[in-house]
């Protein structure tokens, strides 16, 4: 999982074209950490390229990590300008898909941003397999978590926090 994270921020940083990684499978095994150190290197790579007065030009090319429960709360409520803000963005990581409540219009709208999310950079994590997010979620959405040149890593490992305190 560390080997495909590395690779996909060497990829940002040389500009290669916009592809997804997701990490899946067990808690605890750092799936969470990689996606908040690639969103930091994206920001990073971008902080000399962009002319810090041009707003819009900044929420456009913007890294952003954000759990799916969270936008799917909003979404809910109808705050719809973040949820588009989002999908434009040319890097969004994805935290937690398919720990939100699920509903008909959460699926759609988990739908709805991946398909718009093509030719953008992001990393999308979950506690499930792919197989699981195919019967749990959405069989549509699997399939486009395996499109735009995407890595899919699959984790069956030991929570890391309980490893590490174990006797």
């Amino acid at each position: 999982m560390k080997s495909a994270a590395i690779a996909f921020a060497s990829d940002m940083l040389e500009r290669t074209t916009p592809r997804w990684l997701s990490l899946l499978g067990t808690p605890g095994t750092g799936k969470t950490m990689l996606a908040r150190i690639i969103t930091q290197v994206f920001n990073r790579r971008l902080r000399g390229e962009i002319d810090l007065e041009n707003e819009r030009r900044i929420s456009r090319y913007h890294g952003e990590f954000v759990t799916w429960n969270t936008v799917a709360n909003r979404v809910r409520e109808g705050e719809y300008r973040r949820f588009d803000d989002l999908c434009s963005y040319q890097f969004v990581a994805l935290d937690d898909i398919g720990t939100e409540h699920l509903t008909d219009f959460v699926r759609a709208k988990l739908y709805e941003f991946l398909n718009r999310s093509e030719g953008n950079w992001r990393v999308i994590t979950a506690n499930l397999t792919l197989e699981e997010i195919g019967e749990r979620l959405d069989d549509r959405i699997a399939s486009r978590m395996l499109r735009h040149g995407s890595t899919v890593i699959e984790v069956d490992a030991p929570d890391f926090a309980v490893r590490q305190h174990s006797p």
